[in-house]
């Protein structure tokens, strides 16, 4: 497994989980809020490389705390996109 990856953005901490799938990145995205509520993604679909999976699952993060629409499909196989779920 991958190792993941955090940023901050306006006060969020997102955190990307890529992992190796037959050759293939999956990722997932966690977005914990300035009070602690952590949102989850399930697996975000499967890219080439690792930094495409990771990049892809920023933006995708990014877009959940701007209230905006997740990006376009990616070009290898995206998975459905669905809503961040909160967590304690």
């Amino acid at each position: 497994m991958s190792q993941s990856k955090e940023i901050a953005y306006k006060g969020h901490i997102l955190t990307a989980t890529p992992v190796v799938d037959r050759l293939m990145y999956a990722v997932t995205i966690a977005v914990r809020g300035p009070s602690g509520v952590r949102r989850s993604s399930g697996i975000l679909g499967e890219f080439p490389s690792e930094i495409d999976a990771v990049r892809y699952a920023f933006a995708y993060g990014i877009a959940a705390i701007d209230d905006r629409r997740p990006p376009s499909n990616w070009q290898q196989t995206p998975a459905k996109h669905s809503d961040m779920r909160a967590s304690a």
